[in-house]
């Protein structure tokens, strides 16, 4: 008899050949008292991910879709999916089963219906403006807000959760139209569960994967959404950190970074008319 599935994980993919060979291998070895159904949706792909994902047999499901639309890409798998929790996952974020049942753990305390959990960045071969950076970053409560979802690359929501919105939006910042939907009550991140994040390898190509999050904001500010309270404590603790000699030089170059990425989103990135912007360093 077929084990029914612990919860649907939805991982949509675009050009993430390289990212998959690390991630699928350990999701499609997981235990058999903790079987999750994987669903990858290859979006707009023009590298082998389909072929890839579908080298792993009937443990992990794959759809070709030819447009590139990371949300489309979420609806999909939705409309397939068969369980709960449903967790929505990076394809270049790296995880084990035991996270996957943490973060679903998580959704059995009372009164929480979505939950984040914890990011964990490599930037050993990263730049030293990068390394600075995700130190800097590491300092900052945003990351360990816990009552906040984004940032790890992964995010996962009970049924009731689910229901709170008929399909994902055609947005950027689809972390942050999650996160809206929930009060500070009915989130939670999970400490258990930590997400393996490799940065860009050098800090023009972190300056314009930062420039998405401007836009993203920008849009979902258009759309009446605007950030959580909790998440505006990040200008002090900047200010805080920049003040502190140990901390000065991360805290600064964590500064200039978001400025420039927030000029690179505001004047330059228009005028290439490009929507997506990714590190291609590390694939």
């Amino acid at each position: 008899m077929t084990t029914a599935p612990a919860a649907s994980v939805i991982i949509p993919a675009y050009n993430e050949s390289k990212a998959l060979k690390r991630l699928l291998p350990r999701l499609h070895d997981a235990s058999p008292d903790a079987r999750f159904e994987v669903i990858v949706v290859c979006n707009g792909c023009h590298d082998d991910s389909f072929e890839v994902a579908s080298r792993f047999g009937d443990n992990i499901r794959v759809i070709n879709q030819v447009e590139g639309s990371k949300t489309k890409a979420l609806n999909a798998g939705d409309a397939i999916a068969k369980a709960f929790p449903r967790i929505y996952l990076d394809a270049d974020s790296e995880v084990t089963p035991d996270d996957l049942a943490a973060i679903c753990k998580t959704l059995e305390k009372p009164g929480v219906l979505a939950a984040g959990a914890m990011a964990d960045f490599d930037a050993s071969g990263s730049s030293w403006a990068v390394a600075a950076y995700y130190r800097a970053w590491s300092l900052l409560p945003f990351g360990r807000n816990p009552s906040s979802i984004g940032g790890s690359g992964i995010y996962a929501l009970s049924r009731e959760g689910r229901a709170r919105f008929e399909a994902f939006p055609d947005v950027i910042a689809d972390d942050g139209f999650i996160n809206h939907l929930f009060t500070a009550a009915e989130k939670a991140r999970c400490t258990d569960c930590v997400v393996r994040i490799t940065p860009p390898r050098n800090w023009w190509s972190l300056v314009k994967i930062k420039s998405r999050v401007y836009r993203g904001n920008r849009q979902l500010q258009a759309m009446g959404i605007h950030p959580p309270a909790e998440s505006n404590k990040t200008g002090s603790g900047i200010v805080s950190l920049i003040l502190s000699p140990r901390t000065m030089l991360p805290a600064t170059i964590y500064a200039f970074t978001q400025v420039a990425a927030r000029l690179y989103a505001h004047l330059i990135q228009p005028l290439t008319r490009q929507r997506w912007q990714r590190d291609e360093t590390t694939r």
